[in-house]
């Protein structure tokens, strides 16, 4: 079995798409598998739906997260000194695919006068959905099995929060989001002939999640890869 691993940090479902269709396909794959989630239901906790849902070129786009620069300053010539000056903060790590992009203000800034729960609201999951649906397409396209997974995340201490207090926006928006897109992708699996791995009902909680509720620890990736490659092998994809 060749695992070729197209994650990235901070992509959401579109990102997972245009990768997909860009790179991923290159690599001729029998069986492509998805894991989108807490990125897609930040955006919604947090993007003014003027901008998620308006009539902008940066439609379902996410935040703003800038258009890339052409023009920039050049790179010192001495390594040492890049590597110095990127040490005490005095030159930006040129590495960060944030540090050659400018904002286009075409988005309005995130709103602080409605609480992330009504962001939700007001955001429904169409483009997660979409974009899930056209992963399924791209992968059947090249003849790969598409599977998708469910998000895991720790629902236990999510739920201690919200048992100490039942207002607590974030975590309650959290919640709302993530349930809503994991109902999406169970859905969404039998409407386009997919697998699914249902990864948040099979991860539990405790030692598999950092403090921030939804970055895994070690022990949680290990957890995650067991619980796919049993389920690949119930299925018969691989073998035991």
């Amino acid at each position: 079995v060749e695992v070729v691993n197209l994650g990235a940090p901070g992509y959401y479902s579109l990102d997972s798409v245009v990768n997909l269709a860009t790179r991923g396909l290159a690599h001729e794959p029998d069986l492509v598998l998805a894991y989108d989630g807490v990125n897609d239901a930040v955006i919604r906790m947090y993007q003014d739906p003027a901008c998620y849902n308006g009539d902008t070129p940066l439609f379902a786009m996410g935040m703003d997260r800038g258009i890339w620069q052409f023009t920039a300053p050049e790179l010192p010539p001495s390594a040492l000194y890049r590597l110095v000056a990127y040490r005490m903060g005095w030159l930006k790590d040129p590495t960060v695919f944030t540090a050659a992009l400018k904002h286009t203000g075409l988005c309005p800034p995130e709103p602080g006068n409605i609480s992330q729960v009504d962001l939700v609201a007001q955001n429904p999951p169409t483009h997660f959905a979409r974009n899930e649906r056209s992963l399924a397409a791209l992968a059947q396209s090249a003849g790969a099995q598409m599977v998708f997974s469910t998000f895991a995340w720790d629902t236990a201490t999510a739920e201690a929060i919200l048992t100490a207090d039942p207002n607590q926006s974030y975590t309650l928006a959290l919640q709302t989001a993530i349930d809503e897109q994991n109902a999406l992708l169970r859905d969404l699996a039998t409407q386009t002939d997919s697998l699914l791995i249902d990864l948040a009902a099979e991860m539990g909680s405790g030692p598999y999640f950092q403090g921030d509720q939804v970055h895994q620890s070690a022990e949680g990736a290990r957890r995650q890869a067991e619980v796919y490659a049993a389920f690949l092998v119930e299925q018969a994809i691989i073998q035991p």
